[in-house]
C-alpha cells in the first residue's frame, strides 16, 4: 500500500485563536478503485494544519487542487493550491470554520474528492 503525505509547509494565515488539538481524518471520496483511502489529516495546536493524504494499491502519479477559505466571525481568507501527488501541500490556519474543497486527479481521472464545511469548534483535533 503506497501513502503519501505533504512532508511542506507552504503557507501560515494567522488570524484567530489558539485552540488545543490532537488529530481528525476527514475521508474523501474515493473515485478510483486504485485508491484505498484519502482524504485531509486537520492537527495542530495554536494553527490547524490540513494535510491531505492518499494510500494506493499502486504508485500513481498526478495532481493535487486543494482550496481552503478559512472563516473567523466576518474575517474570510482563501487558500488555493495546485501540485504533484508526490509533493502534497500543508496548509496551517486558525479559524472558527473551514471549507475544504480537494480534488486528487491521474491521467485525467478523479481519484478522490472532498468538499466539506468543518466547524472547528464541533470537532476534537
Amino acid at each position: 500500500m503506497h501513502r503519501t503525505i505533504g512532508p511542506l509547509a507552504l503557507l501560515f494565515i494567522l488570524a484567530g485563536t489558539g485552540i488545543s488539538m490532537s488529530g481528525q481524518v476527514i475521508q474523501g471520496n474515493a473515485r478510483d478503485p486504485r485508491v484505498t483511502s484519502c482524504g485531509v489529516e486537520i492537527s495542530g495546536d495554536r494553527l490547524t494544519t490540513v494535510r491531505p493524504f492518499i494510500q494506493t494499491s499502486e504508485p500513481l502519479t498526478g495532481t493535487v487542487d486543494l482550496r481552503i477559505d478559512s472563516i473567523s466571525g466576518s474575517n474570510r481568507n482563501s487558500t488555493v493550491q495546485k501540485t504533484s501527488l508526490s509533493s502534497m501541500p500543508v496548509v496551517t490556519v486558525s479559524a472558527d470554520r473551514l471549507n475544504i474543497r480537494l480534488t486528487m486527479q491521474s491521467e485525467g481521472r478523479v481519484l478522490c474528492e472532498i468538499d466539506e464545511q468543518v466547524d472547528m469548534g464541533s470537532i476534537r483535533i
